[in-house]
């Protein structure tokens, strides 16, 4: 909703949010770079290392000051840094699932295939915003693949807890 924007335009149209619609799509990529491995660490604390979370973090922080505290014109130039910042995210999720899945963790082959889906969606779109292919946003569909399967691994985990004795 707001990556399109359009829905915000329709409720203020006399109001010009341009700068604003810019800075909440490029925040959505260094605060996402920040959230999603925390809930990678917290859901497999044993597979994974405290160190690149943290790293994250402040690499996901700073970008997000970055972005509030300089003009448009300014932070949109360095979107290679914020894909960059997206991809090696993506690459370390891709590890912590494939280590889970060696581990034998419950429900972690649905994991591995949810975040491969929604790791080649994002590749998808940052090609696409770069001009190298001509295709559609994907990532959305990419996402909800993802909360499925997430959402199945825990189900699945939850139920095998609650049908032990």
């Amino acid at each position: 909703m707001i990556s399109d924007f359009n829905y915000i335009q329709r409720l203020f149209p006399e109001f010009n949010f341009f700068h604003l619609q810019m800075k909440l799509e490029y925040l959505t990529l260094s605060l996402g770079a920040m959230v999603f491995p925390r809930f990678m660490h917290l859901l497999f604390k044993e597979e994974t290392k405290k160190i690149f979370p943290a790293l994250f973090y402040i690499s996901g922080g700073l970008c997000a000051i970055f972005i509030n505290f300089t003009p448009t014109y300014i932070y949109t130039g360095f979107q290679f840094v914020y894909q960059l910042l997206l991809i090696s995210v993506c690459i370390w999720v891709l590890i912590i699932s494939l280590k889970t899945s060696f581990n034998k963790r419950e429900g972690s082959i649905i994991l591995f295939f949810g975040t491969v889906g929604l790791f080649l969606t994002i590749i998808n779109d940052i090609l696409t915003v770069n001009g190298i292919i001509n295709s559609i946003s994907l990532t959305p569909i990419g996402a909800i693949l993802f909360i499925f399967a997430q959402s199945s691994m825990l189900s699945l985990t939850f139920s095998h807890r609650t049908a032990s004795p």
